[in-house]
């Protein structure tokens, strides 16, 4: 892998697939899928730093990814100065998937998004589109990408 050990995901869109259910008591459910946490796990293990940054103030999302070892941020702005704090000038990698994280991604060394992401991320410069969609497993494409030396061309394949 290259010098790059920090890594910034986004959740909605990104470990899920955008969609919030509702209960009849109002509770709201996401789903993820495991592939994604195992991919997280595994980037901490090889000495990663991963931060998921969710403007959603969804509590279920830190209890999940809990066994991860990843850092979680809810109800967090994206913006230059919101990250300023994670990032500490350090260069990183980063995952999002719609207008809200393309200052995220426009700082990022690296920076990657799922094949459903809106248009304006995918038109967005050095963006790298996954192959897979939203929360059907992009952080596993993502690991196997970064293990491999992602240097392919900005706008995917």
């Amino acid at each position: 892998m290259s010098d790059l050990r920090l890594l910034l995901i986004d959740c909605d869109g990104v470990l899920t697939d955008g969609t919030v259910s509702v209960d009849q008591d109002g509770r709201r459910f996401k789903t993820f899928h495991s592939r994604d946490a195992r991919a997280i796990d595994e980037l901490v293990a090889l000495g990663w730093e991963v931060h998921v940054v969710s403007a959603s103030g969804w509590p279920g999302l830190g209890p999940y990814l809990e066994r991860t070892r990843s850092i979680v941020h809810v109800d967090h702005a994206k913006t230059t100065e919101a990250l300023r704090d994670i990032v500490r000038g350090r260069p990183y990698v980063a995952v999002g998937d719609d207008v809200w994280d393309l200052e995220m991604l426009a700082g990022a060394a690296q920076a990657y998004c799922p094949w459903d992401s809106d248009c304006a991320v995918l038109e967005a410069p050095r963006v790298r589109r996954l192959s897979t969609c939203g929360g059907r497993g992009v952080l596993a494409e993502l690991v196997r990408r970064l293990r491999y030396r992602d240097s392919s061309p900005g706008k995917g394949e």
